[in-house]
């Protein structure tokens, strides 16, 4: 055989050979749409520096959404675009912000869609920056400040929706694991909220945060060693809504 002794052609001889050996598969389950929502009804606004692009209206954003979600994709990722901008970027935490009211009707109205929100300040402020500025600085202390205001808005909304879906479940107790128990801030908010209620919060320890077996099975060892097993007998309920 003469040069080259390997011709990889052969490998892409058909879809089945092809399919087989192939080192990434990108389908619609591995993509995140960004919606850019803005205020109004019925709006829908080509970008003009991004053709094809839209601002939308939030019911027009939960049209695209169960568009999205009904060809194969999972997410979408929200940009807001404020009816007002300042300096201090008050529209990215404003508990009634577009964003929020965006992630909320998406996650009441589209099943199983994962909603991701960019923290980012820039949109929100009359400047254009990402930032506290005072002459030509931007001061990162405050920024910082900003931008914890940015995330306990979300936490919020997020405490919020799970809390109702477990009032409407009935429950009395939660176990708390997933990226909500590695996170210290929502560990905060989630164990004062069902203090409020009265209801047993059980937590994985933050060393054991990064593994969602070991956060199971840590949360529900004392529950073990009382002797309370769950009914595995029950029949879930296809026609119950979570989320507010």
């Amino acid at each position: 055989m003469g040069f080259p002794a390997q011709r990889p052609r052969r490998l892409r001889r058909t879809e089945t050979i092809r399919s087989l050996v192939r080192e990434t598969d990108l389908s619609a389950g591995d993509l995140i749409l960004p919606l850019f929502v803005c205020p109004g009804k019925r709006v829908r606004q080509e970008i003009g520096s991004m053709p094809g692009q839209f601002n939308l209206s939030v019911d027009e954003a939960v049209a695209e959404a169960q568009e999205a979600r009904s060809l194969g994709l999972p997410a979408v990722i929200l940009f807001g675009i404020p009816p007002a901008k300042d300096a201090k970027a008050t529209g990215a935490y404003d508990p009634q912000g577009i964003v929020q009211e965006a992630a909320s009707a998406i996650k009441k109205e589209v099943q199983g869609m994962l909603v991701v929100a960019d923290v980012c300040l820039c949109e929100y402020t009359d400047h254009g920056h990402c930032g506290v500025v005072q002459g030509d600085d931007i001061l990162n202390d405050e920024t910082l400040d900003l931008l914890a205001s940015f995330q306990a808005s979300v936490v919020e909304d997020l405490t919020e929706r799970t809390l109702a879906a477990a009032d409407q479940l009935r429950a009395r107790a939660v176990l708390v694991t997933g990226g909500v128990a590695a996170n210290s801030r929502l560990r905060k908010v989630f164990g004062e909220e069902c203090a409020a209620r009265k209801w047993p919060v059980y937590f994985p320890s933050l060393e054991l945060s990064t593994d969602n077996a070991a956060m199971i099975a840590a949360a529900a060892y004392p529950k073990f060693l009382a002797g309370e097993f769950a009914d595995l007998g029950l029949n879930a309920d296809p026609s119950l809504k979570l989320g507010v």
